[in-house]
């Protein structure tokens, strides 16, 4: 007779202790206004490109762009997640930017790599 293996896999349970989400709110956003507004628990200034906040409502911290993509991260479940972004998406609203503007490397004629002289 032949013994029964007992199949056991890796031997260790995983737990998800982190979930990051990703999302555009498809318009860009004034982050100078965001950043004198007083419905935000917290902002982290981190420069014209991008910032940092928290508000009232959400359990973990935003990352917004000016463009309009937004990260949140430490998260606990994916829809924890999606409610914390949608609650963002919300309070952007008053934040669109009218000028939408792409930054543009500035190149200088007759440089190092140009081939004029």
């Amino acid at each position: 007779m032949k013994k029964k293996r007992n199949k056991k896999g890796m031997g260790t349970k995983f737990k998800v202790t982190n979930v990051c989400a990703v999302m555009n709110c498809g318009f860009p956003i004034n982050l100078k206004k965001v950043w004198k507004s007083p419905e935000c628990i917290a902002v982290h200034e981190v420069g014209n490109v991008y910032t940092q906040l928290q508000p009232k409502g959400t359990t973990s911290y935003i990352t917004v762009f000016y463009n309009g993509n937004m990260i949140s991260v430490g998260n606990k479940k994916i829809i924890e997640a999606k409610r914390n972004l949608e609650k963002t998406k919300r309070f952007l609203k008053g934040f669109k930017s009218t000028n939408s503007f792409l930054l543009k490397p500035k190149l200088k004629k007759g440089g190092r790599n140009s081939s004029q002289p």
